[in-house]
């Protein structure tokens, strides 16, 4: 029985019509027409392709883009690929195995040995396949934890960590401070989305710097942060002006001047046990009652 499938692609006929006859009953073969649907068949996760036996010419640069695709996507990356040319090229030999190939043969016209060498990537595929998945998990596991523009906490993820944190630390009282970048809608019709998104990730990096190893942070929406610490207020009014001047640098960075940068709302936590988005929310209760008022920047629940 055939448990191993190799999956045949490239625009080398000749390579591609040896790699068939010489494979063929000893693995599984599937071969596309085209890089399009040798991709979709890669992507496919019905279909368990051991190996990727690419055929190319030295100078196919669709085939070289094809492959940096395939490591460019977290999870194709576990499935080796061995590069078959016409002859050997120590240059195209460097360049596949920089961009992840395993395997380079050029110029092979012995059965036996094409053989060896898709058995060998095969079994390193199977060696590897704990390893891989694992590292899959944690990086999927990551990508659903962290806002995909700042790399801090989104929502779900911040309020798993501050729950966490509240409730580990039973004897400390703390705060959950919600703010907003003001006129940030402004902001990306002025000056356009890449600058907006400049915004953002420079108050994410102030939140990081400010608040490392403090407590948890995370982004809450478009313009809106949050951040759960140690019930101080001197020290919140100390790291709310350490963002603002943060992104006062940051506003000027993009041509723009602006007073009243952020406005944020403080929520004492009092009962541990109502859900932290609920938090949030009776943080952004204080933060409504300064919209209209100038004269103060930070609002504390009453």
């Amino acid at each position: 029985m055939i448990h191993r499938t190799v999956l045949i692609a490239g625009n080398s006929k000749a390579e591609r019509a040896f790699a068939l006859k010489t494979l063929s009953g000893a693995f599984g073969i599937l071969e596309p027409d085209t890089f399009a649907q040798a991709y979709d068949l890669l992507r496919d996760s019905t279909i368990p392709i051991s190996v990727l036996l690419l055929c190319i010419n030295s100078c196919d640069e669709e085939a070289l883009h094809f492959l940096k695709d395939i490591y460019n996507n977290a999870t194709l990356y576990g499935i080796p690929t061995v590069v078959l040319s016409n002859h050997y090229d120590p240059e195209l030999d460097d360049r596949v195995r920089s961009i992840g190939a395993i395997d380079y043969l050029g110029g092979v016209t012995d059965i036996k040995q094409l053989k060896r060498h898709v058995a060998q990537a095969a079994r390193q595929q199977e060696l590897n396949a704990p390893v891989i998945r694992n590292k899959l998990i944690k990086e999927i596991r990551y990508q659903l934890d962290h806002d995909e523009l700042t790399g801090i906490y989104s929502l779900p993820a911040f309020c798993r960590a501050t729950e966490h944190m509240i409730h580990f630390y039973p004897n400390r009282a703390y705060m959950i401070v919600r703010w907003d970048i003001e006129k940030f809608k402004l902001v990306n019709e002025m000056c356009g989305v890449k600058s907006g998104d400049a915004l953002l990730c420079a108050a994410a990096h102030s939140l990081s710097v400010h608040l490392h190893s403090k407590g948890t942070f995370g982004r809450l929406g478009p313009a809106s942060f949050a951040m759960c610490l140690v019930a101080d207020k001197d020290n919140v009014l100390i790291i709310v002006d350490s963002i603002i001047k943060d992104l006062r640098i940051a506003f000027k960075e993009i041509g723009l001047e602006q007073l009243d940068l952020i406005d944020a709302g403080v929520y004492l936590i009092e009962d541990r046990n109502i859900p932290v988005n609920t938090m949030c929310d009776r943080a952004g209760m204080a933060l409504q009652t300064i919209r209209d008022d100038f004269s103060k920047h930070v609002a504390f629940l009453q």
